[in-house]
């Protein structure tokens, strides 16, 4: 009798377990394709390795509520029907226009729907982590680098006005009397944020209980790798300017990709483990805690602290491929090499997977070298039937390779942008680029190339389109000076025109 009472108490205790895990199975299959694609992304893409932790993170959170989740009708079901509505309709817009980022976030947004489905809007709060967890998982942030930049190099100007370094600001290049150090992309600090706030998220959910608490120990996370990259960028030009330029690179690495790194973690969870709230650890699911053990967290504190710093160290480990790589964190020039004779231009080789047709265009018979010197025109075309590529896409390459560093890109006529980089050496080129869709739509943005492209489809024009490049060996005031008032973009058009 005892062995059978046991098998019906184990049954009962793997049935919810079990049905979640076959409509999980199910949704995967659904959403399979958006998936192995973001796997992808968190495999190639330094700034989303955290990817391979999202989930299994979600999952221990949410298995863990389960005995504390009743299955009840739902309020206000209406709203949940439109919530339903709205993210089939998120996907499939996503599925139209290749937006692979719709596609993901409408798949999470399943999740949670079916989540309040069957537990209520209550669980919004309690399993909080999981779906944050959740959303960590979509390969999404480096949307950020331009605004990040430019708040680095400001922050950065900043603090060495306040230490009183002698300098003058050009862009993103700072000149100091040794040299000309840029704040390029790389110095912005996306990887090192979404990192740090990754950590953040997990360090919140374990020590504190109290929702003024975790919204104050968030923003503190956000606030501090943007000062600590600010200050990693204020170091390292004080020490070109103390010990030479040749001094800043090694230390530069060293800095942020294992002290810096390290430090604001340990920061991070001291900070967690000084204000942790006193309260058992299964009250930090929003559940009420009467019967549970009075274990507070001070007797379990060490064993969480321990096993956080290690999840840093294996952070540290996703993140070192990028700090050990060749991709600088600040850029420096030698003062007395800059406009010195150009050596060997860097081959430009962009790269579109998939696309109908990709290469440069034959100009010799087109273009004037006196107007537009050593121009190369790079056309991709998408003809919208593609199944291993897309013209909108995080695999596709366009720009110079380093050591080419880029300037702000700014906006041109009818829709193309003009981006111009810069090379060690002082060479500098010029590229003017855009996607024409089939349509008739022309942007340079690639979201709104996106929903372009979703236009299209409803419009019944198809989601094709070609993306254009033109290289041209000048910088673009002297572009415009040449061009003597001609329109850039008129030129461009005509050029590319040509070709189809």
């Amino acid at each position: 009798m005892y062995q059978g009472q046991l098998a019906t108490s184990l049954r009962e205790e793997l049935k919810q377990p079990l049905l979640i895990a076959a409509w999980l199975v199910a949704w995967f299959l659904v959403f399979n394709q958006a998936w192995v694609g973001a796997a992808k992304v968190w495999y190639v893409n330094e700034t989303y390795h955290h990817g391979f932790l999202a989930f299994p993170f979600a999952a221990w959170s949410f298995y863990r509520l389960l005995p504390k989740l009743q299955v009840s009708a739902v309020a206000r079901p209406a709203l949940l029907g439109l919530g339903y509505v709205a993210t089939v309709a998120l996907w499939f817009a996503g599925d139209a226009a290749q937006i692979i980022l719709f596609e993901q976030v409408a798949s999470i947004l399943i999740i949670v729907l079916c989540m309040i489905f069957l537990y209520g809007w209550s669980v919004l709060a309690m399993a909080w982590f999981p779906i944050v967890m959740l959303f960590f998982a979509v390969p999404f942030g480096e949307e950020m680098v331009p605004a990040l930049q430019e708040l680095t190099t400001a922050l950065s100007v900043l603090l060495l006005k306040i230490t009183g370094l002698n300098f003058w600001l050009d862009g993103f290049d700072i000149h100091t009397s040794v040299g000309i150090f840029r704040v390029a992309e790389a110095c912005a600090g996306v990887k090192f944020l979404i990192a740090s706030m990754f950590i953040g998220v997990i360090a919140s959910y374990l020590f504190f209980s109290s929702l003024k608490k975790r919204i104050a120990f968030l923003a503190f996370c956000l606030v501090l790798p943007i000062l600590a990259n600010t200050l990693r960028v204020t170091l390292t030009i004080w020490i070109g300017q103390w010990f030479g330029m040749n001094s800043v690179e090694g230390f530069d690495h060293l800095v942020y990709g294992w002290i810096l790194f390290a430090l604001v973690f340990v920061v991070i969870f001291w900070v967690a483990d000084r204000y942790a709230d006193d309260v058992p650890l299964s009250a930090r699911d929003g559940a009420h805690a009467a019967n549970q053990p009075a274990i507070k967290y001070r007797s379990i504190h060490s064993t969480v602290f321990f096993q956080l710093v290690g999840l840093a160290a294996l952070m540290t480990w996703l993140n070192m491929s990028l700090y050990m790589s060749d991709l600088p964190v600040i850029e420096s020039v030698e003062a007395d090499r800059v406009g010195a004779a150009q050596g060997e231009i860097l081959q430009w080789a962009p790269k579109f997977d998939g696309a109908n047709s990709a290469g440069f265009v034959d100009l010799s018979d087109m273009l004037h070298s006196d107007i537009l010197p050593d121009a190369r025109l790079y056309m991709a075309r998408f003809m919208g039937n593609e199944d291993n590529g897309e013209l909108v896409g995080s695999t596709n390459l366009w720009s110079y390779p380093e050591p080419w560093v880029k300037d702000p890109a700014y906006a041109v006529d009818a829709g193309f942008r003009l981006q111009e980089y810069r090379h060690k050496n002082g060479q500098i080129r010029t590229v003017i680029y855009g996607y024409q869709l089939a349509n008739g739509f022309i942007t340079a943005n690639a979201l709104r190339a996106k929903l372009g492209q979703l236009l299209g489809v409803l419009q019944g024009k198809g989601r094709g389109g070609t993306f254009i490049a033109l290289s041209v060996a000048s910088s673009a005031k002297t572009l415009e000076m040449k061009l003597n008032g001609r329109s850039i973009v008129s030129i461009f058009e005509k050029r590319s025109g040509g070709e189809g």
